[in-house]
């Protein structure tokens, strides 16, 4: 199965409603379905769900969210259609998390300020998500693909701030 980026891959599964069961190459084989044809299925299926998405925006940084609760809000990284259009409308770096299984986060990055939101929002969804996915959020760079993209906490507490009186 392919690798997504050097920090995810992209696992394929079939969904039974309650359960699903993960593809790997041997279930391929034996069902006799071309890795490639899996690939189409799933992009197809992929691009037809729904794509709802609200916006905040915290210090001129605008942040998309997308969640569901479908199972498949992170798997939306993938809809090349979603991507551009989010391509098409950033005014800055155009960043993406996908901290837990049900929530999908685009951040139009216009101030150094806006790397430290994108790093807190990320570890608050990858800790509160029932299935964990990562907590580096990625920037797409000038080919459109995805890189990892590690930030250092600017905002540091003041000593002495968290002691109790």
């Amino acid at each position: 199965m392919p690798t997504h980026t050097a920090e995810t891959k992209i696992l394929y599964a079939l969904d039974l409603g309650n359960a699903c069961r993960l593809i790997d190459d041997r279930f391929l084989e034996q069902e006799g379905i071309a890795e490639q044809m899996l690939m189409e299925s799933a992009a197809f299926n992929l691009n037809a769900l729904p794509v709802k998405m609200k916006k905040d925006v915290v210090r001129n940084n605008a942040f998309y969210f997308i969640n569901t609760n479908d199972g498949y809000d992170a798997s939306r990284i993938l809809n090349r259609k979603l991507i551009e259009k989010m391509r098409s409308k950033a005014h800055g770096d155009l960043t993406v998390a996908v901290p837990h299984q049900d929530v999908l986060i685009f951040g139009d990055i216009v101030n150094p300020e806006g790397y430290d939101i994108l790093a807190q929002m990320t570890m608050k969804f990858y800790t509160s998500g029932t299935i964990p996915i990562t907590m580096m959020p990625f920037i797409f760079n000038e080919q459109g693909e995805l890189e990892p993209i590690f930030i250092m906490a600017n905002k540091r507490p003041k000593p002495g701030k968290t002691k109790k009186q």
